[in-house]
């Protein structure tokens, strides 16, 4: 009951004693702002506002509330420069915050067409086939109703085209994916993988990423292409623009027209011109948004907050 979990909370400080207290998710962050202590609190918001609309009532709400609760944390955290600016427009405190972006590991990444024939092999794809894949789980908002009407104007054009889409409930029998590419025409071109734990080895089989996304705070999924070595399309949404750069090909959301136009003019490309994007790619991810860079920035952070050097807690 209440009153247990108000005991355990109190032994959880005295038996830690906490330097700092770091919510990662918002329900977190607005227990942390409203239980009684006296630990220097960081909340950590790694969304952007574009769905708040899709999101539950409550969810909502603590959004909403945590412009208010926040005022208690001593910095507010963001994954996204797009989700900071966002929050402080609804009140969060524009004076404590930060933007950390996602890190990831650079090194043992395997980078395409490392993995080109393994991946045909297991599509049953023909060698010469151009695939197209797309890493993300199934929902509106990840855009694959927009991916599926793009990729069918792209098959009207250019037959030895494939698509792979990889994540959770992507090869759900009845799903929207299965209909909309069974009313599309296109189901023999389409190969829906569902959630895979081999997913670094999948993207590196791939020719080109595309993101067609409604909406993001920090495109995981396009830097986790650009590392692989791939051509990355992606829609203008959240930081896609801070992690493309010049890159990659920046395609305005909701237009499968102009995603389509990008697809078979990443497909015209020379194949050493689409090595070249995908090597330039692979840089931009390594110099700037590196799992280092990402630690580097938290230790400033627990640093600044903390009033002593924690690097150690981050090894």
């Amino acid at each position: 009951g209440p009153v247990e979990a108000w005991r355990r909370w109190r032994r959880l400080l005295a038996s830690t004693q906490p330097d700092i207290l770091h919510a990662w998710l918002i329900h977190p962050a607005a227990l942390l702002s409203l239980l009684p202590h006296r630990v220097p609190l960081v909340l950590g918001i790694r969304h952007s506002l574009d769905s708040l609309a899709g999101e539950k009532f409550l969810t909502r709400a603590i959004i909403r509330a945590l412009a208010i609760l926040g005022r208690r944390a001593r910095r507010i955290c963001y994954v996204s420069h797009t989700g900071r600016r966002q929050h402080e427009a609804i009140g969060y405190p524009a004076a404590k915050g930060v933007v950390i972006p996602n890190g990831f590991p650079v090194q043992g990444i395997p980078a395409a067409p490392a993995g080109r024939e393994a991946l045909h092999r297991q599509l049953g794809a023909p060698h010469d086939s151009f695939v197209f894949g797309q890493l993300a789980r199934c929902h509106p908002i990840k855009g694959q109703d927009l991916l599926l009407r793009a990729f069918a104007t792209v098959l009207a054009n250019r037959s030895d085209a494939r698509l792979v889409l990889i994540g959770a409930g992507t090869d759900a029998p009845s799903g929207p994916i299965s209909a909309l590419a069974s009313e599309l025409g296109i189901s023999g071109h389409i190969h829906a993988l569902g959630a895979r734990d081999d997913v670094p080895a999948l993207l590196s089989g791939l020719d080109c990423l595309v993101n067609p996304s409604r909406s993001e705070a920090m495109p995981n999924a396009v830097a986790e292409g650009m590392l692989a070595s791939l051509p990355t399309i992606a829609t203008t949404v959240g930081d896609t623009h801070h992690v493309l750069g010049d890159a990659g090909v920046a395609v305005a959301p909701d237009r499968p027209d102009l995603m389509a136009e990008a697809m078979m003019d990443l497909m015209a490309r020379p194949v050493e011109e689409r090595a070249a994007m995908g090597r330039a790619a692979r840089d931009r991810i390594a110099a700037n948004f590196s799992r280092e860079a990402m630690i580097r920035g938290y230790a400033e952070l627990y640093h600044d907050v903390a009033g002593r050097n924690v690097n150690r807690a981050l090894r």
